[in-house]
């Protein structure tokens, strides 16, 4: 599996100031922790998804092939492998590339279809239903902000808690969720043929010696 991202949320900016959350009314408050439980579930799902789209290079193999847990090994040491070599210790020794003959790739271009067509559906029903029901909360909380009574100051205080605090480090992952998406069958051949030039000792001779026409059915590597 390939790297899943890690976000980074300033905690301060999670929950309501002290000094606001005193003042204002339980209606609201109310409405913001309502909106935050429904926004950490929407997260917790898109980790899911997350987690199968770095699965996509485990997917071009089939389960059912012969060569499946070589190719499951195969794909954790290749994308586990980096060059120490850093232009700021240039006496660092480069990392040693991998023996072609430890690594077997079997790729399916039907299995990785398959596994499209899952991830797909998973994310069509993520977005029509977590994803949608944390922007509901979120107007349903903004229109309840709208219509409590604040002073000026705590309505600006709640505005640059609400809009700028809050929602800035829920637009860390929104975006992402909005972008999530496969590689297509070329891409993805392309992305797995790219790593193996770049980690794999000899990687030309292994790629010239692949079956032929695995860009477009399948075959061992």
């Amino acid at each position: 599996m390939v790297a899943v991202r890690i976000y980074s949320f300033q905690e301060e900016h999670l929950d309501i100031p002290t000094h606001l959350k005193t003042t204002i009314p339980t209606e609201l408050r109310d409405a913001f922790y309502r909106a935050r439980f429904i926004a950490g579930r929407t997260f917790r799902g898109l980790e899911y998804l997350e987690i199968s789209q770095a699965n996509r290079y485990q997917a071009m193999c089939p389960c059912t092939n012969i060569n499946y847990y070589r190719h499951q090994t195969s794909v954790l040491r290749l994308f586990s492998w980096h060059h120490d070599y850093h232009w700021r210790d240039p006496t660092l020794a480069p990392t040693e590339k991998l023996d072609p003959a430890i690594l077997c790739f079997h790729i399916d271009q039907s299995a990785y279809q398959s596994y499209q067509a899952i991830f797909a559906k998973h994310r069509e029903a993520f977005m029509s239903g977590l994803f949608l029901a944390w922007d509901n909360a979120k107007r349903a909380m903004e229109a309840i902000a709208a219509k409590v009574r604040l002073s000026e100051i705590e309505r600006r205080m709640w505005n640059q808690f609400w809009h700028i605090s809050f929602l800035g480090e829920m637009q860390k992952w929104e975006s992402r969720a909005l972008a999530l998406s496969l590689p297509s069958w070329e891409e993805i051949i392309d992305e797995l043929y790219d790593a193996i030039l770049e980690c794999v000792e000899g990687a030309d001779d292994m790629l010239a010696n692949a079956t032929r026409g695995i860009a477009n059915t399948g075959g061992l590597l």
